[in-house]
């Protein structure tokens, strides 16, 4: 029996939706690169910093294991603490600008901003080089940190928390987006049992403005669990898409989760098809795949930016409504080459019949045009 080749697959999958992926990148990622706290480290550290006589343990008997409500705790202590001496932080998160939430977020801010003046990239060097080059169009984040935005996309535009609704997705530059708040601004940070209900509350305008990458993009999701109930919410705000219908059971074959593991090794890189139950009782197949490391899902994607452009994507890069546009280009191309630009192996790739162009491809058009426009033809 032929092994199937999933990245082959995921690189059939980008071409056949015309546009670069969107990468969905939870604390996973921080965690392995920056050596990040998870969940339960993050208050353990919070604990200790405020010098709290109670261990991690009384705070999870508590708040019945709920770590929301245990930062909803913390952050009234650090508030009495921030209180007692007002030398500690800033003059102005002792006015009305800003809720009793900051000083616990501010703590937060500075052990991120820590991680990332410590980053070590040397480890992952390989791995790191490939991501900066996988060209996603956004990148949507529940992450705090500035790994991304600092060492790995430096020409993305950074978008925090709520603006994200009031923000075009349009615009040839990519975008992170960042829904659960950023160390820059310490007060957009969703930590608290509070925050979570606001968030949740917006989730509905941010799903809608999130929706149409989900539709039209292939989606890659690293860094969280299946578990993970920001991932639940977003994928079942998907199930109710009307083009789905009324199935139960349904399939987004653009949805990409690659799961960060150290065992089932015999599973590695192997194509799955995930079954995940949602909220809503509905069922939602899409693809699922172990990996030890990223280098070989990185160097997939890298590989589909040799060709980004559909033939209408091409045309509408130089302005045009339709492909037909540039037709009287294309065969000014053949003409000069000496044979139709389609042979032409470093211009065009066929992925199950579906031509993708190169930017040396665009390069020519454009040349055609003003080779055109000066012979007046």
């Amino acid at each position: 029996m032929t092994k199937i080749d999933a990245y082959k697959i995921l690189e059939e999958n980008i071409a056949d939706k015309g546009n670069r992926p969107i990468f969905f990148i939870g604390s996973g990622m921080t965690r392995r690169y920056l050596k990040g706290p998870n969940w339960k480290g993050l208050l353990e550290q919070l604990i200790t910093k405020a010098s709290i006589t109670k261990p991690y343990e009384y705070f999870i008997q508590k708040c019945n294991g709920n770590f929301e409500k245990i930062a909803s705790v913390l952050q009234d202590i650090y508030f009495e603490k921030a209180w007692e001496d007002k030398k500690q932080y800033k003059k102005e998160y002792y006015t009305d600008d800003f809720d009793k939430s900051i000083y616990l977020k501010d703590n937060i801010a500075n052990i991120f901003i820590q991680l990332a003046k410590n980053f070590d990239s040397k480890p992952f060097l390989n791995e790191l080089e490939l991501l900066s080059r996988t060209n996603p169009a956004a990148i949507i984040t529940t992450n705090y940190d500035e790994l991304l935005e600092k060492y790995i996309f430096k020409s993305f535009k950074t978008i925090i928390g709520q603006r994200i609704i009031s923000e075009t997705t349009k615009g040839k530059n990519g975008k992170i987006l960042k829904i659960h708040g950023c160390v820059t601004k310490p007060n957009s940070i969703v930590i608290t049992e509070e925050d979570y209900e606001n968030f949740i509350d917006n989730q509905k305008y941010l799903s809608a403005k999130l929706l149409a990458y989900f539709v039209e993009y292939p989606i890659v999701i690293m860094g969280y669990s299946l578990s993970d109930r920001n991932i639940l919410g977003i994928l079942e705000t998907i199930s109710e898409i009307d083009f789905f219908g009324k199935s139960r059971k349904q399939k987004a074959s653009n949805i990409w989760f690659i799961s960060y593991s150290r065992s089932n090794l015999d599973k590695i890189n192997e194509l799955q098809e995930k079954e995940i139950t949602l909220p809503n009782n509905k069922t939602l197949y899409i693809n699922y795949m172990n990996v030890m490391t990223y280098n070989k899902l990185f160097e997939s994607i890298v590989e589909t930016n040799k060709y980004p452009y559909s033939i209408t994507s091409v045309a509408n890069e130089l302005g045009y409504d339709h492909w037909k546009q540039i037709e009287k280009y294309m065969k000014i191309i053949e003409k000069k080459k000496g044979k139709r630009i389609e042979d032409i192996k470093r211009y065009c790739a066929e992925y199950k019949n579906i031509k993708r162009y190169s930017e040396d491809f665009v390069k020519e058009i454009r040349k055609a045009r003003k080779y055109y426009a000066q012979q007046k033809i």
